[in-house]
């Protein structure tokens, strides 16, 4: 399913809130349990959040599938992290370790770094920040990228990666 102010134009957002957004996950798994025995719901994203929000209050969801979910086990200040990545076994093995890593997307490697899965938007907070500027009028612009966060340019394409 596509979220309400998703997938057209970024002006369609203006107008949708949160709720909008949990009804409809209800809706449709209200229609899914018509057609099936066990519910299993999955997301992208904001759709993660909303699966596993739903989850929490209906203990009868049989499972989720959760693709890039704000969760506190993963990312910067996480506990957790993923560390294969295709990179080789040695770095494979340091990254298992706890030895500081390069989060990056699957299979970047770069020679003297060890990468771990970037499971998180490293951006979040500064993209928050520029929604609540242009929900409340301020300048949208006014926000920079928390320092902490380097953006690498990749040869084979722009999503880079970025150190932790």
């Amino acid at each position: 399913m596509l979220l309400p102010g998703h997938g057209t134009r970024p002006e369609d957002l203006l107008d949708v809130t949160l709720e909008d957004w949990q009804r409809v996950v209800q809706e449709q798994a209200d229609a899914l349990r018509r057609d099936v025995a066990q519910v299993y719901l999955g997301g992208f994203s904001t759709g993660a959040n909303l699966a596993l929000d739903y989850a929490y209050a209906h203990p009868d969801v049989a499972g989720l599938v959760l693709f890039s979910p704000a969760d506190p086990l993963y990312g910067e200040q996480g506990s957790l992290r993923i560390c294969w990545n295709g990179q080789d076994e040695p770095a494979l093995m340091a990254c298992e370790r706890g030895e500081p890593v390069w989060y990056s997307d699957w299979g970047y490697r770069e020679a003297g770094k060890v990468h771990a899965r970037l499971t998180f938007n490293p951006y979040f907070d500064w993209q928050g920040e520029v929604i609540a500027g242009v929900m409340g009028g301020s300048d949208p612009h006014a926000g920079e990228p928390p320092m902490e966060t380097h953006r690498v340019p990749r040869e084979d394409d722009q999503e880079g990666s970025h150190a932790l």
